[in-house]
């Protein structure tokens, strides 16, 4: 890990962050209501800043070619290392999305509450019942076409190493039967580790990797998903420079 950051310079990008959030989120905050698409727009521009502010070089590697035409699709976020993961995923995502995430995530003022009054579902694990009733809904929701994002696995590592992983984005993609597109972020820590405030500037690179259907998936199927998913996590961040 190189060294922190001078501390003025991270004081200055952190309150131009702060302005640009309030600037641009309060009003998406005000659309998302009536005008989502508007909204939607504000929050992927409010993304790109965020990464200018914080001199963030995002490089998109897209191994589907740019061909999403057929929703819905499921966006599984393989490793989950470092906030700086909603700036890359919504400035660099090819579609539009709602996520499904944690109450912790959707309590953060402006940026969980646009993302809850966007549609996101909001999970309470504590609650198992409220966590499967929220699950159904995304699931009603991929079939009626709406893509969805989520974290296979549930935490953010505090050491960059793969925790285990969770069944739900399987049995998600399984049950509405969508098409899932792996997601791996190289650099995420690097930039910006967990529990650390100041951002370091960095490249970082989003892989998009190949498509996999769940069209004739059924719930037996759950674990040989997960394990293949898992081969493609641990593969690309092997390989990865």
């Amino acid at each position: 890990m190189t060294t922190r950051p001078p501390l003025i310079p991270s004081l200055s990008r952190r309150l131009l962050s702060l302005i640009v959030t309030i600037l641009w989120l309060s009003p998406a905050l005000l659309f998302c209501c009536f005008a989502p698409q508007t909204s939607r727009k504000i929050f992927k521009n409010w993304a790109r800043w965020q990464l200018k502010i914080f001199g963030i070089q995002l490089q998109i590697e897209d191994r589907n070619q740019g061909d999403y035409a057929a929703p819905p699709y499921l966006y599984v976020i393989l490793n989950q290392t470092s906030l700086v993961e909603t700036f890359v995923v919504l400035a660099g995502l090819p579609t539009a999305f709602d996520p499904v995430f944690n109450i912790g995530f959707a309590l953060i003022p402006l940026v969980g509450w646009l993302f809850w009054g966007l549609g996101g579902i909001v999970l309470v694990r504590q609650w198992p019942e409220q966590v499967r009733r929220a699950m159904a809904h995304a699931v009603e929701k991929l079939r009626s076409g709406t893509n969805f994002y989520i974290s296979i696995e549930g935490l953010r590592s505090p050491d960059g190493a793969l925790s285990p992983y969770k069944k739900g984005p399987a049995l998600l993609a399984i049950e509405s039967q969508a098409t899932i597109v792996p997601l791996i972020l190289h650099g995420g820590r690097e930039v910006w580790p967990l529990g650390e405030w100041r951002v370091r500037p960095g490249k970082l690179r989003l892989v998009l990797g190949e498509k996999i259907s769940a069209q004739g998936l059924a719930y037996n199927d759950r674990q040989e998903l997960v394990d293949r998913l898992k081969d493609i996590s641990s593969s690309s961040l092997q390989s990865s420079p």
